[in-house]
C-alpha cells in the first residue's frame, strides 16, 4: 500500500489579530458596525450569551446592516435556514454563540468579530480560525475588550463548576446506563439529563426520597458542563448534531 504523507502546521499566516479596548458599551457598538461597514465582507460576530445573538442582530439591522442570529437554543429550522443564508451570501452577518461554526466551511469569510471575549484560548483560536479559510485571502480578527469582561468570565466560570458530587452522580448515570449493556448510544445530554440535569435544573435524590433539602436550580451552563463531562466518559457515540453550546442564557 502506497501511502501519502500530508503535513501542515497550525500557523495561520493570512490571519491578522488585533484587540480593540474600549470604555464603554455604547463604544463596543460603534466599532462594531464601522469594522463591519469598512469591511463589507463575510462576517461573524461572536456573543457569549444566547439572548445577545438576537439583541445585537436586531439591532444591527434597525441600523441599517443587515444581520442574523445563531445560538444553540434557537429552533432547529430556524437555525439551518439562517445558516444556509449567510453560506450562500444571502446576508453577511452573523451574530452567533459558539454553537455556530462546526462543519461550516465557508471560504471568503475576511472578518471574525469577538464581541465579547472567548471561554478559552483554545476555543477562541478555534472561533478566530473561521476566518480565512481560503489561504489566499487575508482575513482580520478582533477581539472588543472592556475591562470588566474578564471579571464576568471567571465569575461565570466559578458559578458553573460541577462539585465532586455531582461528578459522581454523574458517573452514576454512566454505570446506570451500561448495566445491562456493554455498548450505550446517547449523546452527552442525554447522559446528564440521565443523572439529574433536567431542562436547567438538577434533581436531589435525596429529595425524591424526602430526606433532602429541597431542588436546586442550576444554570444552562452547569448543565452543559455535565454534558461535557459524559462526554469525556467515553461515550460510544457522540451526535455532533448535538454539539453543546458554551453560551449562557442569562439576564444580564
Amino acid at each position: 500500500m502506497d501511502l501519502a504523507l500530508y503535513t501542515s502546521g497550525a500557523g495561520r499566516k493570512n490571519l491578522r489579530y488585533e484587540v480593540l479596548y474600549k470604555e464603554s458599551d455604547e463604544e463596543k457598538y460603534t466599532t462594531l458596525r464601522w469594522l463591519i461597514e469598512q469591511k463589507n465582507c463575510p462576517t461573524i460576530v461572536y456573543v457569549s450569551r444566547t439572548k445577545r445573538t438576537t439583541e445585537l442582530a436586531q439591532k444591527l439591522c434597525d441600523d441599517g446592516i443587515a444581520a442574523l442570529a445563531f445560538n444553540g437554543k434557537m429552533d432547529k429550522a430556524e437555525k439551518q435556514a439562517n445558516q444556509d443564508a449567510f453560506i450562500r451570501d444571502e446576508v453577511q452577518v452573523m451574530v452567533a454563540t459558539s454553537a455556530f461554526g462546526m462543519g461550516v466551511d465557508k471560504p471568503n469569510i475576511k472578518l471574525v468579530i469577538h464581541y465579547d471575549i472567548s471561554d478559552s484560548l483554545e476555543n477562541y483560536v478555534q472561533e478566530a480560525g473561521r476566518a480565512g479559510r481560503d489561504q489566499n485571502l487575508q482575513a482580520e480578527c478582533y477581539v472588543l475588550f472592556q475591562d470588566g469582561d474578564l471579571d464576568k468570565h471567571f465569575m461565570l466560570l466559578n458559578q458553573t463548576k460541577l462539585s465532586i458530587s455531582e461528578i459522581q452522580q454523574v458517573w452514576k448515570a454512566v454505570k446506570d446506563l451500561t448495566k445491562n449493556r456493554a455498548i450505550i448510544q446517547r449523546t452527552p445530554l442525554e447522559i446528564a439529563r440521565q443523572a439529574g440535569w433536567d431542562g436547567g435544573r438538577r434533581r436531589d435524590a435525596r429529595q425524591d426520597s424526602g430526606a433532602g433539602i429541597g431542588e436546586r436550580r442550576l444554570s444552562q451552563a452547569r448543565e452543559e458542563r455535565a454534558a461535557h463531562l459524559c462526554h469525556e466518559y467515553s461515550c460510544q457515540k457522540y451526535d455532533g448534531s448535538c454539539a453543546q453550546d458554551r453560551s449562557v442564557d442569562e439576564n444580564e
